[in-house]
């Protein structure tokens, strides 16, 4: 729901909303392929579905839907609408809005995958690599495991520490990350969001950038010191009050996209997509770190433009949605999900 985030973050509500569609279709994936359940997801292709949820079209991302077994494919679940979503005089509430120019931009690109969308359900078979299971933990101690580098109680931002990692914390990460989403349009758009990652004290990889090719990471701009670079273009710098380690992180993922290629290929509506596609990576760079004893935290704070010469991208990438991985310095009491 975009106007869940402030106003003044502008056009930036639909890039965080949409990467959390993404984020979350690969938790769900995940889940569902761990349980042995085949789903099928049908991408939008029309706002029907808002309204037969109960949701407002002028606030709401179209849906994502997974079927599951025993549903007809492409009708949801059969759930009935809620009364209301917005509460008592909620319908008088949003008549007296302001008018928000920057919300009718995103809700006009939103709905242009109406353009795009698969005539058929695709089955949501894989979203875990298939050496992942070579771990020492269960995969409720890695759901458990999860964190973002949790400050001190009371203290914004991430806190950690610099050690050397072995090389499955990266190797694992790539493969996770080259997991491709489900469908031929979700995948012919993956095809164009590169990922690329920063790294140090990590064995068997040379400090410096790597970017994933065919599965693989492979040296782009080698040397020491890009993490160190990038905390200068980060966000939320280091201060009394919150924390910011990105220089003691053991590596930082970018992934990015060409987007007038993108666009010229597959039109306007790919660009709503390649945000699905940048959290469905980062969900599993996240699984991953939990799984190695890492935090990962997915973060939208680097300036896109400076980023571009550290991280050896050109000048017409779009950084989607990055990531920073690294050792925790706080442990801090977590809410036990385990079953």
């Amino acid at each position: 729901r975009y106007t869940r985030l402030p106003a003044f973050y502008g056009p930036l509500r639909g890039t965080l909303t949409e990467l959390e569609m993404g984020i979350s279709l690969r938790a769900l994936a995940v889940g569902l392929e761990l349980f042995g359940v085949t789903g099928h997801l049908t991408l939008p292709a029309s706002g029907e579905a808002l309204s037969e949820l109960g949701l407002a079209e002028g606030e709401w991302t179209w849906p994502l839907t997974v079927d599951l077994p025993g549903a007809t494919p492409g009708t949801g679940s059969g759930a009935q609408p809620p009364e209301t979503r917005e509460g008592r005089g909620g319908e008088r509430l949003r008549a007296a809005a302001p008018a928000d120019p920057s919300l009718d931009q995103i809700l006009a690109v939103n709905r242009t995958q109406s353009t795009l969308g698969e005539a058929a359900p695709a089955p949501l078979t894989r979203a875990v690599p298939d050496d992942a299971a070579a771990r020492e933990l269960s995969w409720a101690e890695v759901l458990w495991e999860r964190g973002s580098g949790r400050m001190p109680r009371g203290l914004t931002g991430m806190a950690g520490r610099l050690r050397q990692v072995p090389e499955g914390s990266l190797t694992g990460a790539a493969a996770w990350a080259a997991v491709p989403p489900p469908g031929d349009l979700l995948r012919r758009v993956a095809e164009h969001v590169d990922v690329t990652v920063a790294v140090q004290a990590t064995d068997g990889f040379e400090d410096g950038v790597h970017r994933l090719t065919g599965g693989r990471l492979l040296p782009h701009r080698p040397g020491p010191g890009a993490l160190a670079a990038l905390e200068r273009d980060y966000g939320y710098n280091l201060a009394p009050g919150n924390g910011c380690d990105v220089r003691h992180a053991s590596a930082v993922w970018f992934c990015s996209v060409r987007q007038r290629e993108l666009v010229a290929e597959l039109g306007p509506g790919a660009w709503t997509l390649a945000q699905y596609v940048a959290g469905w990576i980062t969900q599993g760079l996240c699984l991953n770190a939990a799984a190695h004893g890492l935090y990962a935290r997915p973060a939208r704070a680097f300036d896109g433009l400076a980023v571009q010469r550290p991280l050896g991208l050109a000048p017409d990438e779009t950084v989607l949605l990055s990531v920073i991985s690294g050792t925790p310095r706080f442990n801090g009491l977590p809410l036990d999900l385990r079953l």
